[in-house]
């Protein structure tokens, strides 16, 4: 009798290493409890990321709508008809402006009612008292905010007004030191300096800043300003 030949599928089927979807179901069954608590585990993280995307997006949306309201409180302010009508709406913007600075501080709300709270006091007239609160403001914020560099551009302006030209210039040149290429308002701090070397007759400063002027922004309307102003000084024989 012819020997039977052994059939080379049952040994594949008996002897072969078990495929990738027999390992899984495998492993699966054998730690069913330990893939259960990773399962659970990958669920729940999803949805706290979900629930926090919704939280924060709110909060998002709360404070842009107090800072809105705040903004509209401080245009209603500056345009009232008359003294009356203006203090009493002045005790509600204030209200406003304390209870948005004490929720945020240096977030991006607290820190826009801080300046709104500066500028009060620069309407008022009261120059060197407006200097300060900008300067404090500008010098805090964080270097991601934009308030930092309008607290700067409006305390060097609230410093010129109160005639301290040279805090003004120390102002406009840590704005520049600060904000150059990261903020706009660059070519207009380089004029004002310009212009407040000439007022102290330091003529070479005002054309070095002129130079400057040209270098980094040659096509800027503010460098033309600083042009025509070195051209009268050419005029005026103050200047080679």
């Amino acid at each position: 009798m012819a020997a039977q030949k052994p059939d080379k599928g049952a040994e594949r089927d008996q002897g072969a290493e078990p495929g990738l979807a027999a390992k899984l179901n495998d492993f699966l069954r054998r730690n069913r409890v330990a893939a259960f608590a990773v399962l659970v585990t990958l669920v729940v993280g999803i949805a706290g990321v979900a629930v926090w995307s919704v939280v924060s997006e709110a909060a998002d949306a709360k404070a842009a709508l107090a800072v809105e309201a705040a903004d509209a409180s401080f245009a209603a302010w500056t345009s009232a008809p008359d003294a009356a009508a203006k203090s009493e709406l002045e005790a509600t913007l204030r209200a406003e402006l304390e209870a948005l600075s004490a929720r945020y501080g240096t977030e991006w709300p607290g820190l826009h009612a801080e300046l709104l709270a500066a500028r009060m006091v620069a309407e008022a007239g009261k120059w060197a008292e407006a200097e300060s609160l900008y300067a404090a403001l500008a010098r805090k914020a964080p270097a991601t905010s934009h308030v930092g560099p309008a607290a700067y551009r409006y305390a060097a302006d609230a410093a010129e007004r109160a005639g301290a030209n040279d805090r003004a210039a120390t102002l406009l040149n840590e704005f520049l030191a600060a904000w150059e290429g990261k903020a706009p308002g660059a070519e207009r701090a380089h004029l004002a300096l310009l212009r407040l070397a000439e007022a102290v007759r330091d003529y070479a400063a005002a054309r070095e800043q002129y130079e400057v002027m040209v270098s980094r922004y040659p096509d800027s309307d503010w460098t033309k300003l600083a042009a025509n102003r070195i051209l009268y000084l050419e005029s005026q024989g103050l200047l080679d």
